[in-house]
């Protein structure tokens, strides 16, 4: 390829080539990079006429690259795996937005933090609904979630741990439960309920517990997991959740973990990063960090008698 074809090539339009590959589709890439049907053929024309072969076939099920394309296709994601690596500007001026459940954001938001010490980090505590919801709005690059969940091809998804939940409550409440508690103990004590705003209206969220909602006596409520265990340590109620971001409380002494026979709640963790803004070091810094969190946050595994 001589010089005059390489300077008319744009970087802008390999990317837009890169995500109709992965969508399969026009309409999809265009909704993926926030522009319109339109745009994205006008660039892959470009690069069509830039490189003087057609890049797609199409076909009543989409597109689908062309055989020179294919050939083509690992040398442009590599080209713009390094073009990320190099868009990186002066450390003090990196941002990224995590989006993430209260009660994962209060159990790992310190282990991000931690892996990105020259960047500032913001946290969206939100729902899962919420991150499927707008994962393609650009409002967050990265996201955490309890379980795998079905975002946009832009996001790449990750298990980085499994994380355990289990019901914590005042000593003096487990005291009264017994060693060995069971299902019918629990639901004769108030839980502190789960909640979030949708719109103005608050509706009932859901924390996992293995006792239904409508078999609960229903004590406080909260919006975060954080206030969860506030209230449950204050006025002796149950609370449910993952034991990571419990494990303060438990060391503190203001809660205990109550094992109930036959429950054993388990969860991946998964890391989810928008590709096209989170650059390679940088996701393998977050994955190892949470990796590590994972597993020095978790608590001792209660054994049954």
């Amino acid at each position: 390829m001589n010089d005059r074809r390489i300077e008319d090539i744009r970087f802008a339009d390999v990317m837009t080539f890169l995500a109709v590959h992965r969508n399969r589709s026009v309409t999809a890439a265009a909704r993926e990079l926030s522009v319109t049907a339109s745009q994205v053929s006008k660039a892959i024309a470009r690069l069509e006429s830039a490189l003087r072969t057609p890049l797609f076939i199409r076909g009543t099920r989409g597109v689908a690259p062309s055989p020179t394309a294919l050939r083509l296709i690992p040398r442009l994601e590599e080209l713009v795996a390094k073009a990320r690596d190099l868009e990186r500007q002066d450390e003090t001026d990196e941002q990224l937005c995590i989006a993430a459940p209260s009660y994962l954001c209060m159990g790992f938001f310190g282990a991000v933090v931690n892996a990105l010490p020259a960047a500032r980090v913001r946290c969206l505590e939100v729902g899962p609904a919420f991150i499927r919801a707008y994962a393609s709005e650009n409002m967050f690059q990265v996201a955490l979630t309890l379980g795998e969940q079905r975002l946009t091809p832009a996001w790449v998804s990750q298990s980085v741990g499994e994380v355990r939940s289990s019901l914590f409550t005042t000593k003096k409440v487990a005291d009264e439960i017994g060693p060995k508690a069971t299902a019918e103990a629990v639901r004769k004590v108030p839980f502190v309920i789960p909640l979030y705003n949708a719109g103005g209206e608050f509706l009932p969220g859901d924390d996992g517990c293995p006792l239904a909602r409508e078999d609960r006596i229903r004590g406080h409520e909260a919006a975060t997991y954080g206030v969860a265990l506030e209230i449950a340590a204050y006025a002796d109620m149950l609370v449910f959740g993952p034991v990571n971001a419990a494990r303060a409380y438990v060391e503190a002494s203001r809660l205990v973990e109550v094992p109930v026979k036959g429950w054993r709640v388990t969860s991946d963790l998964y890391l989810h990063a928008n590709a096209n803004r989170v650059m390679g070091p940088v996701h393998k810094r977050l994955v190892k960090a949470l990796e590590e969190a994972v597993k020095l946050t978790a608590l001792p595994e209660p054994i049954e008698t």
